[in-house]
């Protein structure tokens, strides 16, 4: 059924961006998750994907994550006020956070990751390919986000838990699917974008609203329409290489944060944090250049 593969992947990025980063650690145990947190992401997921249905490289999922992740103007307003209250502002762009989120997080841990390992573990299809990187950076990658953002072992554990073992049993009890079958038609498509387009006006006028004005509105749309013309424009480059991912693997992404929150007491948390906030600051800024150069500039 398909309405039970779109539970599926909604649930993948949700766990990826959200639980991984302990923003919404629960999501299945909070009215809120069934509310907003989960359809938001399924609903972007499902049309990002739809728009990049002929063409699922990785330039193009790519950039259609970067749209994805514009979604914290309006809806979380935080790309303009921040996650801190003395965030660096780029006139009304909290730039740092604009950088991480936006270039970084959300296509890869919203958008990318949550595709690949749906069709990997919940279809029989192999579409999907990506740069050639090593599996254990991305495990360290994840792991280290993990650690970044839980102070407590047992939480972190309980909090994967709570949704891991839900995706695990919709793991054994799924025929294996060609990964196209989780594509909405168009027909479900205006439906799901009218619904999309429905939580940007009500959550855009009920949260914070008090943080909206014509210039910071005006910025974000100017980077909407560039960022639109770019995703429309890429070019795309074709990749080779599939992580042989194990559900094993899952266990050793949880062991590293494990191990790094035994030494919080000895005062490492936030030098960790630091550390790990201008790692990704740059992976984001390069990332999206290099993706820029190879499917735009350069063709």
């Amino acid at each position: 059924m398909k309405y039970k593969n779109w539970i599926i992947l909604s649930l993948l990025s949700v766990y990826f961006a959200e639980v991984v980063s302990g923003s919404f650690k629960y999501p299945l145990f909070d009215a809120w998750g069934y509310i907003a947190v989960i359809p938001i992401y399924g609903l972007h997921t499902l049309v990002l994907l739809y728009l990049c249905r002929k063409d699922l490289t990785f330039n193009k999922l790519y950039m259609a994550g970067v749209i994805f992740g514009l979604y914290e103007a309006y809806l979380t307003k935080v790309l303009w006020t921040g996650l801190a209250a003395d965030a660096f502002h780029l006139g009304p762009i909290a730039l740092l956070d604009f950088i991480v989120l936006v270039f970084l997080w959300h296509p890869i841990m919203s958008f990318i990751v949550p595709l690949y390992v749906y069709e990997h573990f919940f279809t029989s299809s192999k579409s999907l390919k990506l740069p050639k990187i090593s599996l254990w950076f991305v495990i360290l990658f994840i792991g280290v986000g993990h650690a970044v953002n839980y102070t407590d072992p047992l939480q972190l554990l309980v909090a994967n838990a709570l949704i891991l073992v839900p995706l695990y049993l919709f793991y054994r009890f799924n025929s294996p699917k060609e990964f196209e079958n989780v594509i909405p038609n168009k027909k479900e498509l205006i439906v799901l974008m009218v619904t999309l387009i429905g939580y940007y006006i009500v959550m855009g006028l009920l949260i914070l609203p008090e943080v909206l004005n014509l210039w910071n509105q005006v910025v974000i749309w100017i980077i909407y329409a560039i960022q639109i013309i770019v995703f429309i424009k890429i070019k795309p480059k074709e990749y080779n290489h599939r992580l042989n991912l194990r559900l094993v693997h899952f266990i050793y992404m949880l062991m590293i944060p494990i191990i790094i929150t035994a030494f919080y007491s000895f005062g490492v948390r936030y030098i960790l944090m630091v550390v790990v906030w201008i790692i990704w600051i740059i992976m984001g800024v390069i990332l999206y250049i290099k993706v820029l150069r190879n499917g735009f500039i350069k063709s």
